[in-house]
């Protein structure tokens, strides 16, 4: 199994298994693994530890919010639908095996560059478009609301 994340600075200690990177907003928890390797367990162990300490926190497959997002009947009730997922101070979204539209990874790319540096995501896949087998390719995000051509910020650090 894979677990990647930003690295913990010298001020937090240990990172996510801390709890700091709800508070904070620190993005994105993203675990890649085969099946049974126990992702989904330690995407709930998080959720359960953020309700523990007091935050609001939300475990959902991406199935099931797919759902309820292209359930909506109109573009008033889908963004008040897309606000929900961005209230919860950590979402953890399993992914799993399968494989999505574009119009459904536009729906989860909604809410992720919604919460991107207010309010942490997990995310629990098996798969990963390939990127899993390229270990020496990096992965860097850019910031919501930059231009395309705008310097890019590696989070790989």
């Amino acid at each position: 199994m894979e677990l990647a994340q930003a690295a913990p600075s010298p001020n937090t200690g240990a990172g996510p298994l801390t709890r700091d990177f709800i508070g904070k907003g620190e993005n994105v928890v993203l675990v890649v693994g085969n099946q049974g390797l126990g992702k989904t367990m330690i995407s709930k162990n998080l959720v359960h530890q953020a309700v523990l300490a007091g935050h609001s926190a939300l475990f959902i497959t991406a199935s099931d919010l797919l759902l309820d997002l292209n359930s909506q009947d109109t573009a008033r009730a889908l963004e008040g639908r897309l606000r929900a997922y961005t209230r919860p101070h950590l979402l953890a979204i399993e992914i799993g095996y399968l494989a999505y539209d574009a119009h459904a990874a536009d729906l989860l790319y909604q809410i992720v560059s919604r919460r991107y540096e207010q309010r942490p995501v997990v995310v629990t896949t098996n798969r990963l478009q390939g990127l899993a087998h390229r270990p020496s390719q990096r992965v860097v995000c850019r910031r919501p609301g930059r231009p395309a051509h705008a310097p890019r910020r590696d989070h790989s650090d």
